[in-house]
Parts: structure tokens; C-alpha cells; sequence
């Protein structure tokens, strides 16, 4: 049996209702959903630490390095996995970056862990900006970590 089609207002209080579970749960913290998302999940996977959300070096940390988190959710209308700006080569404040691209449904498609030094040779360049796409070719490059599996079973913890 079908469901009855919902209003708009309904798909969007449902949408509102969900965030705020979200945030009740401490997965989410700020309005920014697919990075909040991220950096709880590589938190679980791998037990860093996840400092006041104002913090701008870095997004976590494991007592001895700094992890700068960046997602992206890819869908049908738009696959680009393009993680946005990235510092320039002075100004990087992590020691790694911790990378993962979510399907549609948020299930984690691939995901990675690059050292910054490795990351500074990955990235490209856009209006004078640095810019990483993380593809799946970025996996098999020496010193890149693939956690794809690990990020897999931490979401299975939710």
C-alpha cells in the first residue's frame, strides 16, 4: 500500500523534525548537516576528539595529530566531488585531512584519511584558490589512508 502524497510544509516539518533529532543526539552541531555529520563519524571511527565548532585550525584531533574534515554528498543532479577550498600550502593548519564522499542517502561511498603534505600535490588550482576533488584514483596514492570500511562500520553504530 502507498503512502498518501505529503504537502510540502509536511516533507519540510519532517525535514525540521529530523535535524532536531540530530541535534539531540550530538551528531549534528551546527546547521551545516553533511560536515557535522562527517566529523561525528570520523570521530567514532577513530576515537578523535572533536573540539568547540568555532574552532577554525582544525575540526579533530587524536592527542598527537590534527584532522581538517571536509564531505560531500553527491547525487544524480550533482556528482561533483569537489571538497571545496583548500589553504594554501603557508596557511595549512592539520596535519591530515580526512576526506569522505556520501551518496544521496548519506551511506558512505569512499573515504580517506591524507597526510597534508600528500594533499598539497593532490590539490588543483581555481581562481587562484587550491581546490582538492577527491576521487576514487585518490585512494590508491602512496601515504593515503582508505577508511572507507572504517567510517562503513562506524555508521552501522548509530
Amino acid at each position: 500500500m502507498e503512502a498518501e502524497p505529503r504537502s510540502a510544509l509536511d516533507l519540510l516539518r519532517a525535514y525540521s523534525a529530523a535535524i532536531q533529532a540530530l541535534h539531540e543526539r550530538g551528531i549534528v552541531r551546527t546547521k551545516n548537516i553533511v560536515g557535522c555529520y562527517a566529523e561525528t563519524l570520523f570521530a567514532r571511527a577513530f576515537g578523535w576528539e572533536l573540539p568547540a565548532s568555532s574552532n577554525k585550525a582544525f575540526d579533530a584531533t587524536d592527542g598527537m595529530r590534527t584532522y581538517q574534515i571536509k564531505s560531500r554528498r553527491v547525487s544524480a543532479s550533482n556528482p561533483s566531488c569537489q571538497l571545496g577550498d583548500m589553504p594554501k600550502d603557508n596557511e595549512i593548519t592539520f596535519d591530515c585531512l580526512a576526506a569522505v564522499i556520501f551518496e544521496e542517502d548519506f551511506s558512505v561511498r569512499y573515504a580517506a584519511v591524507v597526510p597534508a603534505p600528500v594533499l598539497i600535490g593532490l590539490r588543483t588550482r581555481r581562481d587562484g584558490r587550491p581546490r582538492f576533488i577527491f576521487r576514487p584514483a585518490v585512494l590508491s596514492v602512496p601515504g593515503v589512508e582508505d577508511v572507507t570500511e572504517r567510517l562503513r562500520a562506524a555508521q552501522a553504530t548509530f
